[in-house]
């Protein structure tokens, strides 16, 4: 029978001079401060993760991991992870768990130092959107305002009116939009009389936009719309129209588009609704 193995340690190749250096990095905590992880979060059913290194005065390096279930209402959610003295040498947060989009999931990582009225951030670390396939880190990524660069692009669709009543579709909670284009249909009765169909947008506490299409729309008619901006009101040949939408048409959350229709009839029937917007989370 063969003697059991012995495990033997390498010693180390490289030496590294442990004092008179220069510091590994240029965020030194103490057991005062706390990491302060800050996200608002359009989608459900992902999860942040968030690493991140800690070297000690005696050497040695301390990982950490967390995992925060990410909800979809893009309300902000936080928590403070303990510190313990040392060098925060890196971070980073992903989305993983789901397929998760630029302009869905905000983050931000900070040092937060005190607690009720006192407690404040001390420095902000990273910031940006995640998604399933970038990271956030630090150091490394340049930290971006929560309403700057891309935003999440996704079709906003709206349920279907009563017949004789308008389109209205709003803004979520927490977002804001910028509206690309858009369609929609309109099949008109039987009773005589033309329609002309406008835009109206409501952003409390007013109304702020009004446009319209100088075409008339008879009755016993199926037409589509489409909402694009910088163009005219047009009617094509095959009878579908155009409307326009202001250039760089961005709106907030609470705010409404609806159709203002002269002439709608009691029977007319509003249909197929889309918008294709680019989203932000605003966190508030």
């Amino acid at each position: 029978m063969p003697p059991p193995a012995e495990i033997q340690s390498r010693v180390p190749d490289i030496s590294f001079a442990t004092k008179s250096v220069q510091p590994p990095s240029f965020v030194y905590v103490t057991k005062d401060d706390a990491l302060l992880i800050s996200y608002a979060n359009s989608v459900f059913g992902g999860i942040l993760t968030v690493r991140f290194r800690l070297l000690r005065p005696d050497g040695v390096i301390l990982p950490s991991e967390i995992q925060l279930p990410l909800s979809n209402n893009r309300a902000q959610h936080s928590i403070t992870i303990p510190l313990t003295e040392g060098f925060l040498l890196s971070g980073v947060a992903i989305a993983t768990g789901l397929t998760t989009l630029r302009g869905q999931c905000w983050v931000n990582i900070s040092l937060y130092r005190g607690t009720g009225d006192y407690a404040h951030i001390t420095q902000v670390l990273a910031q940006d959107y995640v998604d399933s396939f970038e990271q956030l880190s630090f150091p490394g990524t340049p930290q971006s305002q929560l309403l700057k660069g891309p935003g999440f692009l996704s079709t906003a669709t709206a349920s279907d009116p009563a017949a004789g009543a308008e389109i209205s579709i709003s803004v979520p909670s927490r977002s804001q939009w910028k509206v690309h284009c858009g369609t929609f249909q309109l099949v008109t009765s039987a009773t005589v009389g033309p329609r002309r169909i406008g835009l109206e947008l409501f952003q409390s506490p007013s109304t702020v936009m009004r446009s319209g299409a100088s075409v008339e729309i008879p009755e016993n008619t199926t037409v589509k719309i489409t909402m694009l901006p910088g163009i005219q009101a047009t009617q094509l040949a095959n009878g579908n129209i155009i409307i326009p939408l202001p250039n760089e048409l961005i709106i907030n959350n609470g705010a409404t588009l609806s159709t203002v229709t002269a002439g709608l009839d009691s029977g007319d029937q509003y249909s197929a609704i889309n918008l294709f917007v680019e989203e932000w989370n605003t966190g508030g």
